[in-house]
């Protein structure tokens, strides 16, 4: 096991073949079992990517904006720690 995750390709092949023989992993699935995706699925997919990206240009902005007053925010802090000691 140790070759095979070391990258060893003869260790890997002997490990997968071991796994199978003991039920531990199935046989690949053939390519003509996999379904097309339906219109549906299409449209699923591409409402989702459109709510990505809205969500994500609505974050940025406020994101950057945040850093810039939490960094301010931490400073004075710093400050007034110092100037306690």
């Amino acid at each position: 096991m140790n070759d095979a995750v070391s990258g060893n390709a003869k260790a890997l092949t002997n490990l997968i073949a071991l796994m199978r023989s003991h039920d531990l992993i199935g046989q690949p699935q053939d390519e003509a079992d996999f379904q097309p995706f339906t219109a549906d699925d299409e449209a699923i997919i591409a409402d989702l990517l459109r709510r990505l990206e809205n969500r994500e240009e609505s974050t940025q902005p406020a994101g950057s904006t945040e850093n810039s007053d939490s960094q301010e925010a931490k400073s004075p802090g710093k400050e007034s720690k110092e100037t306690k000691s």
